[in-house]
């Protein structure tokens, strides 16, 4: 199917592009901005020869230290 084994790159470029996960609040620059960082952050990790287990597990770091970014900026 298509899109599949997406579904964390599609997380994590909301979170980086500051798209509240709990609804309410995000926009359309902010997502776009994200995706393109995130596939910017996969072409440098694949140029680098990084394992796909490896680019799953940055991608991972990516997403914690954006939502901790996220959270310290605009508490609950």
């Amino acid at each position: 199917m298509g899109g599949q084994g997406y579904e964390l790159d599609s997380i994590v470029a909301c979170v980086v592009g500051r798209v509240s996960l709990r609804g309410g609040r995000g926009s359309i620059p902010g997502a776009v901005t994200g995706a393109a960082i995130i596939v910017i952050l996969a072409n440098e990790v694949l140029l680098l020869g990084v394992p796909v287990q490896a680019q799953l597990i940055i991608k991972g770091i990516v997403i914690a230290l954006a939502a901790a970014i996220y959270t310290r900026r605009d508490p609950p």
